[in-house]
């Protein structure tokens, strides 16, 4: 189990109260998202989204805001970036982040997981791409939910970057991976896709 998840076990009951919130609603993404894909050009590929946004602007974060020492009493002290430079960077970071949360929540007809053009071998565990598309659109409620809660760590993140708050920032790092972690298990690679 990831260290992050141990540490904040919290986050766990967060997100699965966002997510039976969720559960009633649909959202843009999950009502056009049964629409066709183009067959050369899909209008939004939810993998290029997770890896070039989410998780580009994730390891911004914590590559930038490290733990450095944990008291006795618990408390954490972090570093982060030393020029304003570092902390522009940091800010571009989150604002990607909270940008592509936004997209997530609205994906647009026709949305692809993968590139349906380019080969792609499912690796064991992971659903079909088909599946996929499949699971988020019978479920379009908790995407919602998650997609809200990835926006909502996004815009504290942002904020945090603006007023060079270490503390907030740090627990954001720790916290981000369970977030993500979570919706992926429920999308992604959900225990009955294992084999």
């Amino acid at each position: 189990m990831n260290t992050r998840q141990q540490k904040y076990p919290v986050l766990s009951s967060i997100l699965a109260a966002a997510v039976l919130a969720g559960c009633g609603g649909g959202t843009e993404a999950a009502d056009t998202a049964a629409t066709p894909a183009a067959a050369a050009s899909p209008a939004y590929i939810l993998a290029d989204a997770m890896n070039d946004g989410v998780m580009n602007a994730s390891n911004v974060l914590w590559e930038s805001v490290l733990l450095e020492d944990i008291a006795a009493d618990g408390t954490e002290t972090y570093s982060g970036p030393t020029s304003d430079e570092g902390w522009n960077t940091l800010r571009d970071a989150m604002q990607s982040l909270l940008d592509v949360s936004t997209q997530l929540k609205q994906m647009p007809a026709g949305w692809q997981v993968r590139d349906p053009s380019l080969e792609y071998e499912v690796p064991p565990g992971e659903l079909a791409p088909a599946a996929i598309v499949e699971l988020v659109n019978s479920q379009s409620g908790v995407w919602s939910a998650f997609s809200d809660v990835l926006r909502g760590t996004a815009e504290r993140a942002l904020q945090a970057t603006q007023t060079r708050d270490l503390n907030t920032l740090g627990e954001i790092s720790n916290s981000l991976d369970a977030v993500c972690e979570s919706c992926h298990m429920q999308f992604w690679y959900p225990p009955s896709a294992a084999q």
